[in-house]
């Protein structure tokens, strides 16, 4: 096999050049990468922040090739309309990017291989047909003709770049080399795991003879092929270590390798694992049950790490998959306006313990279903899906696509018009026939009266967010499950970019303004908040302390994302899952949906629900009469002995109640407990009763180690967090430990949102801090041979200190 890199690249107008014979071959330019974007940034000629328009030009790949006898040109994915020439002779037309494409070639020495990408202004010019309703998200309504991505076509999601070009590999193979197809299948019966292997010809090689053996662990299956080049073969694995999400156990995988006659055929890691869904005892609820432990989802939905090369190598994804591990996410959404994901991606998701909620590539569009062309486009590309990911244990869902039921809703339609053939009959008869195992989701959201109600189904939750209600709503609206949530310009660690005159702009989020026709725009949903919780004029502070400005609006989601999660893993919550808009910026530098930025930096949110999504966590929220309560959560498979205390703190500092217990948190469980119990009598906790003047602005919980350590704290402001404001008498010194450098803080009362500002280092900061004993808070170089750190610790409404 030999997988083609080197390619020439030449633009030319519009139906300049419609066959390879009519290019001048001295044109364009040499390229390695698989994308027009991609090639043209590398040159300088494309800025993925200011792109030019791709859709009005034609792009031709042109590639040497060589071999003697049969061979197969295999695409794995051709962005865009393509015509593709063998030495001049018409051999393809493709017009579905998802699809792989594999063509006979008879080769005798060298051959050039041709590749038309059509200008997309007049693919689209020349479709014609209206759908049953007008969509308002995407710029151009008649993708819903094609088989390709919306990155780049929706306003506000991502910079217009366009997918163009053989965006995954194009491969030459010798028919003499190609194996027999392998396909497994992995199941649970009781404790045993059950591997299937088929295996069947290559459709150019024909037949092969000889013995199948399927290997895993310490056993082995044979089988002899058949006459027509197949078998089955079926393995047993008793007692099988089972694939849990890491927040709830090991991901546990086995090793697996098909040969025939001796020759590898297939190899890869097989995982055992058992998803059902909770309905809830109304049916109307969503949620994981994964080998019978219920799962709180948590994670966010994927963006591509580079959107000019759309990467498909494990060392460009591993980075961000493994920033999500470890900040205790176990779920990933690969969205519809996006594209599915490499096997690549599966692979470490299965290695890393993260679910995939896997859309399929619609969303927003009224889909022609009726077309028979059109179905038959999709059923190719279906299966193209299930032969690239194989039996992945990550894969626990799979969903119609994105928003398109919501769409035809919210513009009045009839129910009979939210959806179609594709997403009710050929989409889940797929998923029964390749992976019974997984979830179907018809729509997201999709559920009760209407597809984006809250309190039935799944939901994109943005009450708390984008439609700027009060974080009491996170419990009032009863989400059953948030696919989508989090809806914010999240301010980054970095400043915004200096204008011409030198001067630093606060405001750098205007890109992303908000759904189309919304009054709203996404920089002031955030200033709502800093409004609601700090009660400061955003625009005053903006104007009058723009350092200050940037540190509330760093705070303010960061504060939001911790107390709504907290609501929804509080025991007795409704919810069973959140899954956050977006994992990173799309644009950059900004503010934008991203909870890492545009490098992959995590931002303060990012750090701030690292902390909420502990699997260990001690929970405190406000039951309105009902006092306060704590949530102790413990989800891994492993008891936890740990110490409970709690304290009520006058001006931040004096504690006017406190309690301490010993607690065993027993595995995979959640209880509560009232505070009242903890402290032994009545004290109002939350000011709930209003007897005098209130004794407390500072409610505290701690969940301690044996070793003392801190497993997880909470925090309640019973009087708001402006009432909790104050000179906290901050202290910072830097101090070498066995492990690097790190700052020793303390304060003198508490200090709301710790912020550490130190460009060439990083620290997990964002927290609040107690007076007590000095807090260790390591600093972590961003790049080898960095300088000494110093730089200063901010409080909010404090004066920094330098260190």
């Amino acid at each position: 096999m030999t997988r083609i890199a080197r390619w020439r690249l030449i633009e030319t107008p519009p139906d300049a050049a419609t066959h390879p014979d009519a290019l001048d071959a001295s044109a364009g330019f040499e390229t390695s990468e698989q994308t027009v974007a991609a090639a043209l940034a590398a040159r300088g000629a494309f800025d993925l922040e200011r792109p030019r328009d791709l859709d009005l030009s034609d792009f031709w790949w042109i590639a040497d090739i060589e071999g003697e006898g049969a061979h197969v040109l295999r695409f794995e994915g051709l962005a865009g309309v393509a015509d593709v020439f063998l030495d001049a002779a018409p051999i393809l037309e493709t017009q579905n990017m998802f699809r792989r494409y594999e063509v006979a070639a008879a080769l005798h020495g060298s051959a050039r291989l041709a590749i038309r990408f059509r200008a997309m202004q007049g693919v689209f010019a020349a479709l014609k047909g209206r759908g049953r309703w007008r969509q308002r998200a995407v710029e151009e309504p008649r993708l819903r003709f094609l088989r390709q991505t919306q990155l780049g076509r929706v306003p506000g999601w991502a910079p217009k770049t366009r997918a163009l070009g053989p965006w995954r590999p194009v491969e030459l193979l010798r028919v003499a080399d190609l194996p027999s197809r392998v396909r497994l299948a992995t199941t649970l019966e009781g404790a045993d795991g059950v591997v299937t292997c088929e295996v069947a010809p290559d459709p150019f090689a024909g037949p092969a003879r000889g013995e199948i053996a399927l290997s895993l662990a310490d056993r082995q299956a044979r089988a002899p092929l058949d006459a027509r080049g197949r078998a089955r073969l079926e393995l047993r694995l008793p007692d099988v270590a089972l694939w849990f999400p890491a927040t709830h156990g090991e991901p546990a995988l086995h090793a697996a390798r098909a040969t025939l006659d001796g020759c590898e055929i297939e190899r890869r890691k097989l995982g055992f694992r058992r998803v059902e869904i909770d309905r809830d005892a109304d049916g109307e609820g969503f949620g994981f049950v994964v080998n019978g432990v219920p799962v709180f989802a948590r994670g966010a939905v994927w963006v591509p790490p580079d959107l000019a090369r759309l990467p498909d190598d494990p060392a460009t994804l591993r980075p961000q998959l493994e920033a999500m591990a470890r900040a205790h996410m176990n779920i990933v959404r690969v969205a519809g306006p996006f594209f599915p994901e490499s096997r690549a991606f599966y692979d470490l998701c299965d290695e890393l313990g993260l679910m995939v909620w896997q859309d399929f590539s619609f969303a927003n569009l009224d889909y022609p279903a009726d077309d028979a062309a059109f179905r038959v486009e999709v059923e190719a590309e279906t299966r193209d899906f299930f032969d690239r990911v194989g039996p992945s244990p990550s894969l626990v869902a799979l969903c119609g696509g994105a928003e398109v039921a919501q769409q035809a809703a919210m513009l009045g339609l009839p129910p009979s018009a939210w959806s179609n053939a594709i997403f009710d009959a050929l989409l889940p008869a797929a998923v029964a026939a390749r992976r019974p195992d997984c979830a179907y989701v018809p729509n997201t959201p999709c559920g009760g009266e209407l597809p984006f109600t809250p309190d039935k189904g799944v939901v994109h939750y943005y009450g708390v967010s984008a439609y700027k209600r009060g974080l009491e709503d996170a419990v009032l609206a009863r989400p059953r499950f948030a696919s989508e949530w989090l809806g914010f310009n999240h301010v980054p660690d970095h400043d915004p970019p200096l204008d011409d005159d030198g001067v630093a702009q606060p405001v750098f989020g205007a890109r992303i303004e908000g759904d189309t026709g919304a009054v709203w725009w996404f920089e002031g949903v955030r200033d709502h908040y800093l409004r609601l919780l700090y009660d400061r004029d955003p625009a005053a502070l903006r104007r009058d302390d723009p350092a200050a400005y940037l540190d509330f609006s760093r705070a303010v989601t960061a504060e939001v994302a911790t107390e709504v999660i907290a609501r929804w893993r509080r025991a007795g919550s409704p919810t069973k899952g959140a899954i956050s808009l977006m994992l990173r910026d799309a644009f950059a530098p900004g503010a934008g949906w991203g909870l890492l930025d545009h490098e992959g930096r995590t931002k303060p949110v990012w750090r701030a629900l690292a902390r909420a999504f502990r699997p260990v966590r001690v929970v405190l929220t406000d039951e309105g009469l009902n006092g306060a309560r704590l949530t102790l959560i413990n989800e891994t498979p492993q008891a936890v002995a740990a110490r409970l205390d709690l304290a009520c703190l006058r001006d931040g500092a004096t504690p006017v109640a406190r309690a301490t217990r010993e607690v065993r948190l027993p595995a995979r469980e959640a209880r509560a407990l009232a505070a009242t119990d903890l402290l032994g009598a009545f004290f109002d906790v939350t000011y709930a009763y209003r007897f005098g003047p209130p004794s407390h602005d500072v409610v505290h919980a701690r969940l301690a180690g044996e070793d003392g350590g801190v497993i997880d704290e909470t925090f309640l402001f019973p009087l708001g967090r402006v009432a909790a404001l104050g000179e906290p008498g901050l202290s910072a010194r830097l101090v070498e430990t066995p492990n690097g450098p790190a700052l020793a803080l303390a304060c003198a009362r508490l200090a709301q949102s710790v912020r550490v500002v130190c460009p060439e280092w990083e620290a997990d900061d964002g927290f609040h801090l107690v007076p007590g004993a000095e807090r260790l808070v390591a600093l972590t170089p961003r790049a080898q041979n960095a300088p000494a750190p110093q730089g200063e610790v901010r409080a909010l409404g404090a004066q920094p200190v330098r260190f």
